[in-house]
């Protein structure tokens, strides 16, 4: 592997990262492709207007600082679109989850929607 996309630093997309042994498995040359805005946002993150369970923010804070700070020279942010593949191209949108997209400008996908093979319906998929 030599991309990492991150549709934002939320601790169930980083914290596979973050666990003890991977980086040290990982290439050494591996970019880490995330919004600018949204390593922003985690600097100094507003949560005034959410309602979370108690202690669930400073869970989400401290993920996100100890990513950033582990992962920091493999950062590779990105101001409003990029193109990570040949087709294959992450958009920065409102709020501060970015969102994917794959084809032209116009057709707009969820994040998880990108894949280098075609969706198959009614298809039940192993684990």
């Amino acid at each position: 592997m030599t991309d990492v996309v991150l549709t934002h630093m939320h601790m169930d997309h980083v914290g596979g990262l973050l666990v003890e042994g991977v980086k040290d498995r990982l290439r050494p040359d591996l970019r880490i492709h995330v919004a600018a805005a949204e390593v922003k946002f985690w600097e100094s993150p507003d949560f005034s207007r959410v309602s979370m369970p108690p202690g669930f923010p400073d869970a989400l804070r401290q993920t996100a600082k100890r990513f950033a700070h582990e992962y920091h020279n493999q950062l590779r942010t990105f101001e409003a679109e990029f193109e990570v593949a040949p087709g294959v191209a992450v958009c920065r949108t409102g709020g501060h989850t970015p969102r994917a997209q794959r084809g032209p400008p116009d057709l707009r996908r969820r994040a998880t929607d990108i894949r280098r093979r075609p969706r198959v319906h009614r298809r039940v998929r192993t684990p």
